[in-house]
């Protein structure tokens, strides 16, 4: 969908975060924040509160969950972490594409423009 649409969009990527934080998943929807405070950063912008904030929230119901999730560990190496992150959120579901067809899996962002935009990301 949406984040796909417009992958360079923090409040696509805050978005996409608060309908996966809803579904209980913390650690994908903290991804979705990092990334929406990284494209701030990239920028050379100051995050939205509210990106910050919900980045907050779902650090302490992760924690509350005795879980840990580093996110800016996945600035630091040649993209492969952030790619398959980003893979994990753009997973799209059987039946999301085609509901006709459930033999193969697909993603909503992937190939060239999944490498674009970790280059971005990775702010090189």
């Amino acid at each position: 969908g949406i984040v796909a649409a417009s992958p360079y969009s923090s409040s696509n990527w805050n978005e996409l975060g608060m309908l996966i934080s809803v579904a209980g998943d913390y650690g994908l929807a903290l991804l979705c924040f990092g990334i929406a405070q990284r494209l701030f950063h990239v920028r050379r912008l100051t995050p939205h509160h509210m990106v910050q904030r919900n980045f907050e929230v779902a650090s302490e119901l992760l924690h509350a969950q005795r879980m840990v999730v580093d996110i800016d560990s996945l600035w630091d190496d040649d993209g492969s972490r952030l790619s398959t992150a980003i893979s994990s959120a753009m997973h799209l579901q059987r039946g999301q594409w085609d509901a006709g067809s459930q033999s193969y899996e697909q993603w909503a962002l992937s190939g060239g423009s999944l490498q674009r935009l970790v280059a971005v990301l990775l702010d090189r």
